[in-house]
């Protein structure tokens, strides 16, 4: 369902609503356009609609189905984060491209079947800015009871509480599944990582919900 918007906010018909006759309605949007970095965007958008005689439209109905079953999911497992004295690659250079060294911040999903899995991706997008640096490469580490993503800290983790975001798997098959996760503080076992990737410039809630619109449900996830 790429470049599809689903609005999947429930609308009530007026009780004296009268089929054939029309109603028109009316939103302000706030949005994020996302190829490389994420650019904000709003506009005011209206749309004229002729009010049917009842029932609902079964590949529409269809459609809605398949767009709310691609949103990210609560994590059915545990979740601990620790910032590490190690230092990872941070920000990078705007001219040079060189990355200064950042502490890294390591996210441990306390999953057996996700250690047995060895998910070939897995990315995570941080609700809050400053938790971590967006676009630097990410680790992904397994263990003998779950998985480690290893990122580089942002100037806000050391003190955070939290560490609220999506994370993203995907399965050797490529099937994705997108999951809401809260971490608290805690310790996080040694992993042995996997080379890192480059990922894209997102943070925030809109960009961490922006993620899920490739998601399916993956096997691993009960």
């Amino acid at each position: 369902m790429r470049n599809k918007v689903w609005l999947l906010n429930k609308i009530s018909v007026p009780a004296d609503a009268r089929p054939g006759t029309t109603v028109t309605l009316k939103a302000h949007a706030s949005y994020l356009v996302c190829q490389n970095i994420c650019i904000p965007q709003e506009q005011a958008l209206a749309v004229t609609l002729k009010i049917g005689a009842g029932g609902a439209d079964a590949a529409a109905v269809k459609d809605f189905a398949a767009a709310r079953a691609l949103l990210p999911t609560d994590s059915p497992w545990p979740l601990q984060f620790a910032v590490q004295k190690q230092t990872c690659p941070g920000k990078a250079d705007p001219d040079t491209g060189k990355r200064e060294a950042a502490p890294c911040l390591d996210l441990y999903l306390a999953a057996p079947a996700l250690a047995a899995a060895h998910a070939k991706t897995v990315d995570f997008f941080p609700l809050d800015s400053g938790l971590v640096v967006g676009d630097a490469p990410q680790h992904t580490g397994f263990t003998r009871d779950g998985l480690v993503l290893r990122a580089a800290a942002g100037t806000k983790a050391t003190a955070a509480k939290t560490l609220a975001g999506v994370l993203v798997l995907t399965g050797s098959d490529g099937t994705v599944q997108a999951l809401n996760v809260k971490a608290s503080p805690g310790t996080v076992p040694i992993a042995g990582f996997c080379r890192a990737r480059s990922r894209r410039r997102r943070g925030g809630a809109g960009r961490a919900a922006a993620v899920a619109d490739d998601a399916v449900r993956a096997p691993w996830v009960g």
